[in-house]
């Protein structure tokens, strides 16, 4: 299982390991709602979600599972848990460890693998100096694009102990 605070702090967002994301009041203390990621081309296969990451407009969402797939969510409504997605990126392998860019949360992000791999990833056709272009584009997952910019291995045999 993996969470994440709404940025103003009323709601949570947990990933579980059936592929569903519950969204919780933390004021009410109920259930809002459920969503399951699932990819078309294997219906039958819930992976488990290993991380999520609310992005700054808190309306978005980054979500990793098992398989290392990486999806963008728009959630278009908190009180009918209406929710948008679409698979932006895909490391091959599970991801442990995901994180955005603190001064440009919607435009680069980067992921740790089980495998000792970093991905570093960019946001295609991004235009970040028109606040009101960038709602516009965050609401239209079905347009929003990424590619990796930098893929390395972490190699702990070339690690340096400090005493």
């Amino acid at each position: 299982m993996t969470m994440d605070i709404f940025p103003a702090g009323q709601k949570v967002l947990l990933g579980y390991s059936d592929g569903s994301l519950r969204a919780f009041d933390l004021i009410t203390q109920k259930v809002i709602g459920q969503f399951t990621l699932s990819n078309p081309e294997q219906e039958s296969l819930l992976q488990s979600i290993t991380k999520l990451k609310f992005l700054k407009s808190g309306r978005n969402v980054l979500v990793a599972n098992s398989l290392g797939e990486i999806f963008v969510i728009y959630i278009e409504s908190w009180e009918e848990f209406r929710v948008h997605a679409k698979k932006i990126a895909d490391t091959g392998h599970s991801v442990f460890s995901l994180d955005i860019d603190f001064f440009d949360p919607f435009h680069v992000f980067l992921t740790g693998t089980s495998h000792g791999l970093i991905n570093v990833f960019q946001r295609k056709n991004f235009q970040p100096d028109n606040p009101i272009i960038v709602e516009q584009q965050l609401k239209n997952v079905s347009e929003i694009e990424y590619y990796t910019i930098d893929e390395f291995k972490f190699n702990r045999k070339n690690e340096q102990i400090w005493k």
